[in-house]
């Protein structure tokens, strides 16, 4: 079948004449252009797909030309300058000379509602899309050539297209704006603060505010530096304030996320929880217990797949928007999320990933964690890691609202000496880990420093020290860590 959306001119069997279509509206639409060039300005936007829009044939082909008058600052209200430039191409006569023009202008008393008949118009162009659409569904889950879970994946993403289209932005933003507007000033005479996502740890909130809705925050770190357990602390922050949180791990199967919440909870050994409870200690039973219950309170979706695209994270969301409503979005990792589709550069389809997931999160109006890989020589025993390290995509750093990078010195010192087939120097200190937040769009940025606690995969706030903050201005990238008792040690560099 081909598509009502690049065909338009016959409708596709066995549909036949029944195509949605309303010619009048079409005439109406083509008048007002006809009657006052502004009217052809008003109209673009409303139809996004142009000529396609139209059903009958004639229609497109003037849309067309008024169109490519506009584009060249032409006077396209002028029915003279339209049959000049349909004569070149001969097809005055074609769509029905003088007397064609003369009807369109005749039929409309006023542009002023050419928005209207646009309108009109797109509806119906929606609609023989759908038909055609379903149409297409159907007709791959008959041939049942895939595998179901691919089928119904192209199915969702076929209809998401066209509902997608379903809302111009001219139309979203004259619906909202004057709504948001007031929301906005009514928050500010009451002196209310918009509600973010706490992340967990007081002095990163303290420095960030909590991550708002519409925000990509991407958490750097090198491979074993503690990104994941890192987003693990952020979405049960949240889920202890009584968020709704969805967690989707593409490395991690559901079994082994329940077990790093559960670790990380009751600070037991998360390798003995994984591979060998009998040496979970009474104790630990007693705090496994306690965690348990709690966790299961929460308001937490998790799901664990491999092939994972954003398409699919979008429809997860839409899904839970509609079943209860979303708060947090957490995707872990972004690197080994499926692109949408292929492209020659790997760098590029990793940015088409964090486009997409900014896109999730704008949609959504929720803050979408992303725990993102850096390269190889990002941290090193002696250099702490910047933006300039996110792996494979300068992308990444542009459409991140907030970049948080963890930094392990010590792990990084072993990873380092490992490679070298060395021994690390002993260090008192590998519980230390400094939190870089290295770009935040709407305030401020610092480092902090955290505790881990590595037999539990979990990060931790100081409780032996007030909290700690640093202005950007003030920020060292220290090549030792922060000592508790001393502050911070080695000559470091400069942020």
């Amino acid at each position: 079948m081909e598509s009502a959306r690049n065909n338009g001119q016959q409708p596709p069997e066995p549909y036949a004449l029944d195509m949605p279509h309303a010619l009048d509206a079409e005439r109406a639409v083509l008048g007002s252009m006809l009657l006052d060039e502004r009217a052809i300005a008003e109209a673009i936007p409303l139809l996004p797909d142009g000529a396609a829009e139209f059903w009958g044939d004639s229609h497109r082909q003037l849309y067309t030309q008024i169109v490519a008058l506009y584009d060249q600052r032409q006077r396209a209200d002028d029915p003279v300058i339209i049959r000049d430039v349909l004569s070149r191409g001969g097809l005055f006569e074609a769509i029905g000379g003088y007397d064609f023009l003369a009807g369109l202008i005749d039929n409309v008393p006023s542009a002023r509602h050419v928005e209207h008949y646009a309108r009109i118009v797109h509806e119906k162009y929606l609609l023989r899309l759908l038909i055609d659409a379903t149409d297409r569904v159907s007709k791959n889950a008959f041939a049942d050539a895939e595998p179901v879970p691919r089928i119904l994946e192209r199915a969702a993403a076929t209809i998401t297209e066209i509902t997608d289209r379903g809302v111009s932005c001219a139309a979203a933003i004259e619906a909202t704006w004057a709504e948001q507007c007031e929301a906005v000033y009514a928050d500010i005479e009451r002196g209310v603060a918009p509600k973010g996502v706490p992340s967990g740890f007081a002095d990163l909130d303290a420095l960030q505010g909590g991550f708002v809705g519409g925000q990509l925050v991407i958490v750097g770190a090198r491979t074993s530096h503690g990104k994941s357990a890192f987003a693990v602390a952020i979405a049960a922050a949240a889920a202890r304030a009584e968020m709704r949180v969805a967690f989707c791990s593409l490395e991690m199967s559901a079994k082994d996320m329940h077990c790093r919440f559960l670790a990380s909870r009751a600070q037991c050994n998360l390798k003995h929880l994984l591979r060998d409870p009998t040496k979970l200690t009474g104790t630990d039973q007693l705090n496994l217990s306690s965690a348990r219950r709690e966790i299961q309170t929460w308001k937490m979706n998790m799901l664990s797949d491999g092939s994972l695209t954003p398409r699919a994270i979008r429809g997860y969301a839409k899904m839970l928007m509609h079943g209860g409503g979303l708060d947090l979005l957490v995707v872990d990792y972004l690197q080994i999320v499926v692109p949408d589709r292929r492209r020659e550069q790997r760098y590029m389809e990793v940015g088409d990933i964090a486009r997409s997931l900014k896109r999730i999160a704008m949609e959504f109006g929720v803050p979408l964690v992303a725990p993102c890989q850096l390269g190889r020589s990002a941290a090193t025993a002696d250099r702490a890691p910047t933006m300039k390290d996110l792996r494979e995509s300068g992308d990444l750093e542009q459409e991140a609202d907030v970049v948080i990078l963890v930094y392990r010195p010590n792990q990084a010192a072993a990873a380092e000496a490992a490679f070298r087939r060395t021994t690390p120097a002993p260090d008192q200190q590998d519980d230390i880990a400094n939190v870089i937040l290295d770009k935040n769009r709407n305030g401020p940025c610092g480092v902090v420093t955290l505790r881990w606690i590595g037999y539990a995969a979990r990060f931790d706030n100081w409780t032996d020290r007030p909290p700690q903050q640093a202005e950007a201005s003030q920020i060292v990238r220290p090549g030792k860590l922060w000592d508790p008792a001393g502050g911070a040690g080695g000559e470091g560099v400069p942020f």
